[in-house]
């Protein structure tokens, strides 16, 4: 079977580009998630001494594997819908204006995530 291009005027190296974009949004999408795993037991250790604390209760194994599923998730989800969303702002306000809104979300974002363990809110 040989590979054919669609009649839409697409041409190999458009093809190229789109796979290689893929492939390299794709590996960084990887690392996150090795990322925010790899120190999973100390923060699911954290969660749990926090709903303790602030709740009275003591979360079960199964519990705990939920919650953290579910912050895993939430946090790729979220990366996907700010990749849909972020072509859309930059078609809307132009790359300046939409690279400056997303360095304010950043900015605001950061002291939620700085200020999460000593405030022990983990819906920060």
């Amino acid at each position: 079977m040989e590979f054919q291009l669609p009649d839409s005027n697409w041409t190999a190296g458009l093809v190229f580009a789109g796979l290689v974009i893929t492939v390299g949004v794709a590996v960084p999408a990887g690392f996150q998630v090795s990322i925010i795993n790899a120190p999973a037991e100390y923060i699911q250790a954290w969660c749990r001494a926090v709903i303790l604390t602030r709740f009275g209760i003591w979360l079960s194994e199964e519990e705990l594997n939920l919650l953290w599923a579910s912050v895993v998730t939430v946090a790729i989800l979220f990366g996907v819908f700010i990749s849909i969303f972020g072509g859309i702002l930059t078609c809307k306000f132009g790359r300046k204006k939409s690279f400056l809104i997303c360095g304010i979300v950043l900015a605001l974002a950061a002291p939620c995530f700085l200020l999460c363990r000593s405030t022990s809110s983990i819906e920060l």
